[in-house]
């Protein structure tokens, strides 16, 4: 798969902590190259360098990577199953 670039506007909207929609060709997650670390742009994670950051268009590419998600959100991505579950999936 092609590099995604980080343009201002993926560069604003992962500062703003602003999630992104799941258009096609939009990155779903962004990785730490310091911290081998991946995020997606809603985490409340402290705000990486710009020259460390790495776009990933899902979270397996970023573990394929080398990446590991980070504890905020895979926190997060667990509440969100576990919230999506059914009654009888939950037992």
């Amino acid at each position: 798969m092609a590099a995604l670039e980080l343009t201002d506007a993926l560069w604003a909207a992962l500062i703003a902590r602003t999630a992104l929609s799941e258009q096609a060709g939009s990155p779903g997650f962004y990785g730490v190259r310091s911290t081998k670390v991946f995020c997606d742009f809603g985490c409340p994670s402290p705000r990486p360098r710009r020259e460390n950051v790495r776009l990933f268009a899902s979270a397996a590419e970023a573990e394929a990577a080398g990446f590991r998600r980070c504890k905020r959100c895979a926190k997060r991505a667990e509440k969100a199953v576990s919230h999506s579950a059914t009654p009888d999936q939950a037992m």
